[in-house]
């Protein structure tokens, strides 16, 4: 190869190397998780929950590079929204979804972040991330969440520990 051929490739390699990727990736940690619902049953006889009605809450919070954001939606029993609910910082909100075997309820669903973000020059980007959340269902891998009934007309209470819920942290993979 001619060395001016060589250079030329060589630069050319050291520029496209150098430049950044198109995309990334990010790891998002969800730490802590909790939902609340009625529930089916009110812990009393005849399961009226006349007078006692209370939406139902997801409370979570996701750990970005840049710190930790909280977020938490509510919305009318079994009404699960896909509208976006935002979150405690500018730029980030969230959604859910059905999970990939179609279920959607308040202990199935695909839980998914966005956050935008905005460069030097004033371009947006927006990463995306997903993952299935079930509840009680011990031993498969989604299920994140551990769920129990309280007192009477107290509904049920999910965690992301306890004896239901997958060994390990629910991250989100964000491109």
């Amino acid at each position: 190869m001619a060395p001016s051929i060589f250079f030329s490739v060589l630069a050319f390699s050291s520029a496209v190397l150098s430049a950044p990727l198109a995309s990334r990736s990010e790891s998002w940690p969800v730490p802590s998780m909790k939902a609340h619902f009625m529930g089916r049953d009110t812990g009393i006889p005849g399961n009226d929950w006349s007078g006692h009605e209370f939406n139902s809450t997801l409370d979570f919070s996701v750990s970005f590079p840049s710190g930790a954001v909280a977020c938490s939606g509510n919305w009318t029993y079994t009404h699960v929204p896909t509208t976006p609910f935002a979150c405690a910082a500018e730029g980030v909100q969230f959604y859910l979804s059905p999970t990939s075997a179609g279920t959607f309820t308040e202990t199935a669903f695909t839980l998914s972040v966005t956050k935008t973000e905005t460069d030097a020059n004033g371009t947006q980007k927006q990463l995306v991330g997903s993952h299935d959340v079930v509840g009680n269902s011990a031993g498969q891998p989604n299920s994140y969440l551990t769920c129990i009934g309280g007192p009477p007309y107290d509904g049920i209470r999910c965690d992301i520990t306890g004896w239901a819920s997958t060994a390990g942290s629910l991250t989100l993979v964000a491109v």
